[in-house]
Parts: C-alpha cells; sequence; structure tokens
C-alpha cells in the first residue's frame, strides 16, 4: 500500500472542498531537497488504526516509488512549521553552505563551509565564538568540559539544534532561550537543568542528583526523557505531563514508582543490561500508553502482565529478549488485540545464567548473525576477557606496566583477527555488528581497568585501538 502525504493539517476533519484544494506535501526543512515529496510505501500493508474516509482525488503523483516508511503521524507537518519560524535569513544561509565545499579557516583551524559538527577542538580554539558563524550549517555541538561562553552563543544560533555535553562541571544549567532540540547532558552534580520550548529529547548519563529538576515550558508534554540507569530506581525530575520515556541500562527496576511519577505516558521503553523488572503489573495505571518496548528485562511472569484492554489506548507491543514462557503466554493473548505485535528471541532461565556477562547475547536469535557464528564469537569474546583479566592478575603480582600494556594489545589483535577468519566471506559483519565488537572488547578493557587502575597503571587505550584497526577487515 502506497501513500502520498497532502498538506492538509488541521484538527478540523475535511470537508469535501478542502479535499479537492489538497496539493502534495512538500519538504523543504533542513537537509531535505527543496520540494521533496513525501511518497512512500507503508511498512504495514493496512490502514492505521483510527483511519476514517475523507474523499477521492486521482493521484496526484505518478513514478515509481521507492521509498518504505510508517504511516505519517504529523512529524513532517510539525518540522516544517517548527523550520518557517526560524529567521530567514538563518535558513537561507543554512541552505546556501548545506554543498559547499570550499575550505576555509576557523580560529586556525582548516575545515569545509558545510561542515556540520562543532566539537572540543573548535570550542578550545576561540574565545569569540563569533568565527563559527563562517560554518552556518553547523548544527551539532559536542563538548567535554565547561565553556563558559557556549549557552550565550546557543541562545544567538537559530540552526544549533543538538547538544552532547559532558563533565560541565554545573548545578545549574539554563538552556531556556537557545532553540536547541536534542539535548544529552552528563548528569553528575546536576541540580537543575531548564530547557527550550524548542526541546524534544533530554537525555542524561551518569548517576543523576536525587535533587535533579528538568524545568520544561510545557511539563514535558512533547518530551521525550532518556536516562541511562545507574541506580535501581527513576528519579522524580519533575515532568508530570511526560509522554515519552525511554530508560537504558536497567539491572533491578521497580515500575511502580516509574508508573506513579509519570501517569501520562504514551511511550515506554526500558532496554536491561540485562534487567529484572519488579511490579510490572502497575502498567496497567497508564490508561494513556499506546506504545510499550522491553528489551533484555526478566523477572516477570505472564499472569503478571496485564491482559488486553486493561491499557485501554495500547496498540504497539515490542518485545525483545525476555521470558520465554512469559512470552509465550502474551503473545496468544495479545494476539488480534492490537495493531502491532512483535515477540522474539524468547530466552530460557539457563541462557540467561549462561549469558548474564556475555555483551555479545543479543546476537542470539539475529536475523543478521548465524546461529554457528553467535557461538564461536562469545568462545572469542570469552577467550579475550580469560587472557585481558590473566595478565592484569599478573600486573598484581609483578607491577609490570609495559608488560600488560604489551599482553593487552596483543590480545586486541588477537581478536579482531579472530573475527576476520569468522567473518570470512559470509561477510555478516556490518555497520552494527561492527560496533557491537568495539563495545563487546570495551567491556574487557573496563574489566582490567577495574582491577588495576587502584595501583596507578594507565592503560593506553589509544594504541590498543590503532592496533586493532590495523588487523580488522571488517
Amino acid at each position: 500500500m502506497t501513500y502520498l502525504l497532502l498538506d492538509y493539517f488541521d484538527e478540523k476533519f475535511p470537508d469535501e472542498k478542502a479535499v479537492k484544494e489538497m496539493k502534495p506535501f512538500r519538504r523543504h526543512r533542513w537537509f531535505f531537497k527543496e520540494g521533496t515529496t513525501n511518497y512512500s510505501h507503508s511498512e504495514r500493508n493496512k490502514l492505521p488504526e483510527g483511519a476514517a474516509y475523507a474523499g477521492h482525488r486521482t493521484p496526484l503523483i505518478s513514478g515509481e516509488c521507492k521509498v518504505y516508511g510508517c504511516w505519517p503521524n504529523g512529524y513532517d507537518n510539525v518540522g516544517e512549521e517548527e523550520w518557517a519560524k526560524i529567521p530567514t535569513d538563518a535558513r537561507q544561509k543554512f541552505k546556501a553552505a548545506l554543498n559547499d565545499t570550499a575550505e576555509i579557516v576557523v580560529s586556525g583551524i582548516e575545515c569545509r563551509r558545510s561542515f556540520q559538527y562543532i566539537d572540543d577542538k573548535l570550542l578550545s580554539a576561540m574565545d569569540n565564538y563569533s568565527e563559527l558563524e563562517k560554518l552556518p550549517v553547523a548544527y551539532s555541538f559536542s563538548a567535554t568540559k565547561f565553556y563558559p561562553s557556549l549557552i550565550p552563543f546557543l541562545e544567538t544560533r537559530w540552526t544549533a539544534t543538538k547538544l552532547d555535553w559532558k563533565n560541565h562541571g554545573q548545578n545549574n544549567l539554563d538552556l531556556s532561550r537557545t532553540h536547541l532540540r536534542e539535548i544529552t547532558l552528563d548528569g553528575e552534580g546536576l541540580k537543575s537543568v531548564s530547557l527550550p520550548e524548542s526541546c524534544r529529547t533530554i537525555s542524561f548519563s551518569s548517576t543523576l542528583s536525587p535533587e535533579l529538576k528538568v524545568y520544561s515550558p510545557d511539563g514535558g508534554s512533547n518530551l521525550t526523557l532518556k536516562i541511562e540507569l545507574e541506580a535501581d530506581h527513576v528519579p522524580d525530575v519533575g515532568l508530570p505531563q511526560l509522554e515519552i520515556l525511554v530508560l537504558d541500562r536497567a539491572v533491578k527496576l521497580d515500575l511502580l514508582p516509574v508508573t506513579n511519577l509519570y501517569p501520562n505516558l504514551y511511550y515506554l521503553r526500558i532496554c536491561g543490561k540485562p534487567g529484572y523488572l519488579s511490579n510490572i503489573s502497575s502498567l496497567r495505571n497508564l490508561k494513556t500508553l499506546e506504545v510499550l518496548s522491553l528489551e533484555e528485562i526478566f523477572g516477570f511472569t505472564a499472569e503478571e502482565f496485564p491482559t488486553p484492554g486493561t491499557c485501554p489506548l495500547l496498540n504497539t507491543l515490542w518485545m525483545e529478549s525476555i521470558p520465554e514462557e512469559a512470552g509465550k503466554q502474551i503473545k496468544k493473548k495479545y494476539k488480534g488485540k492490537i495493531t502491532e505485535l512483535d515477540i522474539r528471541k524468547l530466552r530460557k532461565p539457563e541462557w540467561l545464567a549462561e549469558n548474564l556477562d556475555n555483551p555479545l547475547r543479543h546476537w542470539d536469535g539475529s536475523e543478521f548473525v548465524p546461529p554457528a557464528k553467535f557461538k564461536k564469537a562469545v568462545v572469542i569474546y570469552r577467550n579475550a576477557r580469560r587472557d585481558a583479566l590473566v595478565a592484569a592478575n599478573q600486573y598484581l603480582i609483578d607491577r609490570d606496566a609495559a608488560l600488560l600494556q604489551n599482553r593487552l594489545e596483543q590480545t586486541g589483535k588477537e581478536f579482531v583477527i579472530a573475527f576476520n577468519k569468522l567473518d570470512g566471506k559470509s561477510g555478516f559483519i556490518e555497520t552494527e555488528e561492527r560496533e557491537d565488537l568495539c563495545a563487546a572488547f570495551q567491556v574487557i578493557l573496563d574489566a582490567v581497568d577495574s582491577s588495576v587502575n587502584f595501583l596507578g597503571f594507565t592503560m593506553n587505550h589509544d594504541r590498543i585501538w590503532e592496533i586493532m584497526n590495523e588487523h580488522r577487515d571488517w
């Protein structure tokens, strides 16, 4: 089934006259080519729930459709309205420089005029950020320390929409006069953050202060809150109207306080490390919940899980790597009762026991990783972890830092060579799998760090990764 998004966007249901006047919706914002239409195949070959007949039009566009996507949800329309609010001069400069490959010099640093990302290298090179006006396309800012002039500059930059700020060291951050849409902050020591009306996503890493409060103009409506959990609870950050909550790296989580703090959620996603969830029955408190996603979450039964109709608006269940018995029964209960039901990678108790400390466990059951490859990958990972920890234990005896560094470099080299052979002609290691393997080896390095750094050992991570990159084929 193919659809064409039209330019009608109103709370009022269109009458016959409005239907006849509709034209193809055209995108102009940000990185879209001017006038792009939303002409797409739907992912599901059926109309979305709640769709109603408004009228008939002969096709307004011809040609083969090569795009697949979800049914329109208003995101495009709102995005264009927000783009139109940006001053014309800023929009024109952004578009004019988008494909400009001219090399320019900004505070002594050479870069293309179409450069999009500002990091410490540029931020540290200047005191007066007016130099950044030479880079009108730069929308993403990443910092790993505090820059006093950064917030005042962002307040003047209409096209600065993304900020990732680690080690800012501040108790209070007022971003309310910026135009940021996506904000990621180190939560360590942070007690308050004021968001701009434009913000759609606020993410926190590190341990959050119990005093942390997030001030949003609408109390969290139309906002996504993402938290990397470093504790067993979700703090009350003061967003009573929060609609979207994403919790990552959960280990042990009581869901009851979450549903009490954020009763207006329509989207809830919880990812475990893996994690154990208690009081899953409290989901029944979320009367506006439409989408629930659980990944690597255990510790619950089908009897505890709300029955169909308990959450009256629930239309989507995505579950991956959950208890086998619970998954089978939930799937049976909800089949045919909701719009989208996807429950996969059901796990037996013994599987969890075997893979609790395996960062590649999500490869088991993946459509992109053959079962035999997964089993061999686990062996390679465990051998590398064993070798690295044996080397770390030897360091506790002889305090030979050079020897430990050398053995870690050798372990990294053997790790990538082993996966070169495993990948072979099959070529199953692509972008996502490559990132998984790098993350898995980082787990090994972190384990070594935690066991020896109290003795003053400083690992040369860069050299280890350099050697690994020299030898890997994937």
